[in-house]
């Protein structure tokens, strides 16, 4: 990249096109020590990463940071010459995998935003919002504690109780969609 040939690009440009926290996330998808080339379509997947994260760290509480094999291969990778490529890469897994509750995810991608200063827990989703996604903490109560209770379902694998919950949540006008992220809730 070279300022006379014209193809730098700058902070202040970048975010007209894109979020603070997809920037960063960006930045940090290579290591500090490599050299970084700026490439279009990393700063798309920046993009919808950072807006996957910080619906996944929004939704429901945050528990305390767990001690499992994958909150301690996140923190491994940091302490590791700050790899965060690696670090990212593995809290993306986290979010897809099933195994681990809500919560536990939340505290884990709260820790390494916090550690990382992505941002990702100040940024409200726009992309989410503009979808007509709702955050679990701005749905009715009742609704609110039928996701629970459907949460709780699916935990026990009890999936005639969920797909019951499901419909009890869809007759309240909301529509209640499974994502490798999540659940995702819509106003019908």
């Amino acid at each position: 990249m070279s300022k006379s040939l014209g193809n730098m690009v700058f902070v202040r440009d970048a975010l007209e096109t894109t979020t603070p926290q997809a920037l960063r996330l960006y930045l940090f998808d290579v290591h500090y020590r490599r050299r970084f080339d700026h490439h279009e379509t990393r700063l798309e997947r920046a993009r919808g990463r950072a807006a996957a994260l910080a619906a996944t760290l929004g939704r429901g509480p945050v528990g305390p940071l767990g001690r499992d094999a994958s909150t301690r291969a996140v923190l491994a990778a940091l302490d590791d010459d700050l790899d965060t490529p690696r670090a990212i890469a593995l809290a993306w897994e986290l979010i897809k995998d099933d195994r681990y509750s809500s919560a536990n995810k939340a505290a884990t991608l709260r820790h390494l935003d916090t550690v990382l200063g992505l941002g990702l827990s100040d940024a409200p989703d726009s992309t989410s919002q503009s979808l007509g996604v709702i955050e679990a903490s701005d749905l009715p109560d009742e609704v609110q504690k039928l996701l629970q209770e459907r949460e709780k379902a699916r935990n026990r694998k009890n999936w005639d109780e969920a797909d019951s919950l499901r419909e009890a949540i869809n007759l309240k006008g909301y529509l209640v969609e499974d994502t490798p992220h999540g659940v995702r809730v819509t106003k019908v």
